[in-house]
C-alpha cells in the first residue's frame, strides 16, 4: 500500500510493515531458492531483444524502456502498457481492449460508492467523460491495435505508441481522456489535494514476458534479488517494480513449467476481467488511501465491486490458495513484491464459494451456516463459527472478533483448518463491507460514501474514521451492539 505521497515508489526504505488491522493472523511467504528458472539468462535475452545488451542496473530506465517498446493508453486513474510484440497478436490485442473496458467500468462503479458525499457536479462531469470514453473504446478493435503496432519499428520511440494518437482518436476524445485522467488522478472529486498520480500497470498477456519482468526487477534492484530470483515467482500474477504494477493475464503453471500459463477465462468467460477488476480496484484504493486502509479491507471492497459488476466473483486473489500460489502477506517491499499467483485448474473451489454462488449472496449464506453450526458445538449463538478440514471429516470452532485490532490476539486454528479459516475471513470481510454499505441502516449507502470521501481527505486510519462517523468502535473483545462487528454478527444471525 502507499500513502498519499505514494510510499511504494521511492526505494529509500527496504521493508515497510503494514498494520494488521483486519487480519486476525499473520501470514508468511514461503520462498523457494532459485534452482529452476534461469533468471540471469532471461534478463540477458530480454535486454538484447530490446536493443539494450550493454545496459547496467545503474543506467537502466524503466520509463525509457516502456517508451521505446510498449503501447500505452491513459484511462482515468489507470495508465496501461502492452509490449508491441504482444500487441501484434490479435488475441492479445483483443484482451488488451477488454482490460481497457474493464478499468473504465470499475471506475464508474467506484463513483456509485462515493457519489452521495462527493461533489455532485464534478461526479456528473466524470460520469459523462467515462461514458464517452467507453463508447470510443468499444469501437476500437483488437485488429486495429495489431495493425498499428505491426507498422512500428521495434524498440524505437514512436509518438503513435499513445493509442489515442496511433488510432487517430478525434480531438474531442483526447480532450475527454485528458479531463478524465486529471479528475481521477488527482482525486479532487473526493477532496484530495494532490497532483495527478496515475496507477501505471504493465500488462503481460503471457507467462514468459511476465517472468522476464520479474527477473529484470531482481537485476535492476540487486538488494532485492532474493525476493525476485526464486522459483515461487512461477505462480505470481502481479508485483511492483518501482511505481509500476506488472500484472500477468494468465495464471502460472508452477516452477516445473514456469513459462506455461493457464488462461484466466478457462473456467468462466469473464475470468480475466473479474481478476483484473479486483486487482485494479486494490490499486485504486491504494492510490487514494495508502497505508491508512489495510489490504484486507481494500480486498473486501474489491470483491464487492467485482460482484456489483459481474454478479459473482471467481477470482484467485485471496482466501485459501494453498498449493496454488505463494501466500499473500501484509508486508510491502518497495520496488517489488508479489501478492502471489495460483493454479485454478488443479483444485476445486471451497464450499464457501460454491454455496454462496460465488459471492452472489455476498457470502451471507455460508456465514450463517458456519455460525449456526458453531452454536451447536459451543452454545455461543453469535460469536462462534465452525470450520471444516479439507476432507470435511473434522470440525473446529473459531471465535470472533475477526476485524480490527480487537482480532489481533485471537488464536489461529491449526494447519488442518487453515485453508477454511482463510476462506471464512474472506467471506466475513466481504459480507461486512456489504452490510456496512447496504444493510446497516436506511442511510447506509450515504454513510458509507461519507466514510470513503472523508477518509480520503484526513490522516485518520480506518478504525478511527469508522468510530468518528458511526459513533461506535469497529470491534471489541466482547462484541455487543456497542460496536460495528457485534451489530454485524447479530445481522448475520437474523438472515
Amino acid at each position: 500500500m502507499n500513502d498519499q505521497t505514494n510510499f511504494r515508489r521511492p526505494l529509500a526504505a527496504i521493508v515497510y510493515l503494514l498494520a494488521l488491522l483486519w487480519a486476525g493472523m499473520p501470514s508468511a511467504l514461503g520462498q523457494q531458492p532459485f534452482n529452476t528458472i534461469p533468471h540471469k539468462r532471461l534478463v540477458k535475452d530480454f535486454l538484447a531483444r530490446s536493443g539494450r545488451a550493454d545496459a547496467s542496473p545503474d543506467t537502466f530506465s524503466t520509463e525509457d524502456f516502456l517508451d521505446q517498446g510498449y503501447v500505452r493508453i491513459r484511462l482515468g486513474l489507470f495508465e496501461l502498457f502492452l509490449d508491441r510484440e504482444s500487441a501484434r497478436s490479435l488475441p492479445d490485442a483483443d484482451n488488451f481492449k477488454k482490460v481497457c473496458a474493464s478499468v473504465l467500468v470499475l471506475q464508474d462503479r467506484w463513483l456509485d460508492w462515493v457519489a452521495p458525499s462527493a461533489d455532485a457536479d464534478e461526479i456528473a462531469l466524470i460520469r459523462d467523460d467515462l461514458k464517452e470514453l467507453s463508447k470510443w473504446v468499444k469501437r476500437v478493435r483488437g485488429s486495429q491495435i495489431a495493425k498499428l503496432v505491426k507498422g512500428m519499428e521495434d524498440w524505437e520511440s514512436d509518438e503513435a505508441s499513445d493509442l489515442y494518437v496511433g488510432l487517430n482518436a478525434r480531438a474531442s476524445v483526447r480532450e475527454i481522456a485528458d479531463q478524465l485522467a486529471k479528475a481521477m488522478g488527482t482525486g479532487a472529486y473526493m477532496g484530495l489535494d494532490r497532483e495527478d498520480m496515475p496507477e501505471s500497470v504493465i500488462l503481460a498477456p503471457r507467462r514468459l514476458p511476465f517472468i522476464e519482468w520479474v527477473s529484470l526487477a531482481g537485476w535492476v534492484h540487486p538488494d532485492l534479488k532474493s525476493s525476485f530470483w526464486q522459483d515461487d515467482v512461477a505462480v505470481w500474477t502481479q508485483f511492483y517494480m518501482d511505481r509500476y504494477k506488472v500484472m500477468s493475464l494468465e495464471f502460472g503453471s508452477g516452477a516445473s513449467n514456469w513459462s506455461a500459463g493457464i488462461a484466466m477465462n478457462s473456467r468462466v468467460a469473464t475470468g480475466m476481467e473479474q481478476q483484473l477488476t479486483q486487482l485494479a480496484t486494490n490499486s485504486l484504493v491504494d492510490s487514494y488511501y495508502g497505508g491508512r486502509v489495510p489490504e484486507s479491507f481494500a480486498g473486501a471492497l474489491a470483491v464487492n465491486l467485482v460482484i456489483d459488476v459481474f454478479g459473482e466473483c471467481r477470482t484467485r486473489a485471496d482466501g485459501d490458495l494453498r498449493s496454488r500460489r505463494t501466500e499473500a502477506y501484509e508486508r510491502f517491499v518497495p520496488g517489488g513484491l508479489s501478492e502471489g499467483g495460483w493454479l485454478p485448474a488443479i483444485s476445486a473451489d471451497s464450499w464457501w464459494r460454491q454455496e454462496s454462488n460465488y459471492g452472489a449472496d455476498r457470502f451471507v449464506g455460508p456465514l450463517g451456516s458456519a455460525q449456526k453450526n458453531g452454536y451447536k458445538d459451543s452454545r455461543d449463538r453469535v460469536r462462534t463459527f465452525r470450520l471444516r478440514n479439507d476432507a470435511d471429516s473434522h470440525n473446529e470452532i473459531v471465535r470472533a472478533p475477526f476485524l480490527g485490532l480487537a482480532a489481533a490476539e485471537m488464536p489461529i486454528p491449526g494447519s488442518t483448518f487453515r485453508g477454511d479459516y482463510k476462506e471464512l475471513l474472506r467471506a466475513y470481510r466481504t459480507a461486512f463491507v456489504h452490510w456496512l454499505h447496504s444493510e446497516r441502516s436506511k442511510d447506509a449507502e450515504g454513510l458509507f460514501s461519507k466514510l470513503l470521501v472523508q477518509l480520503a481527505g484526513t490522516e485518520e486510519d480506518l478504525e478511527q474514521a469508522l468510530e468518528a462517523l458511526y459513533g461506535v468502535p469497529l470491534s471489541s473483545a466482547e462484541l455487543t451492539e456497542e460496536d460495528l462487528e457485534g451489530q454485524f454478527l447479530d445481522w448475520i444471525l437474523r438472515q
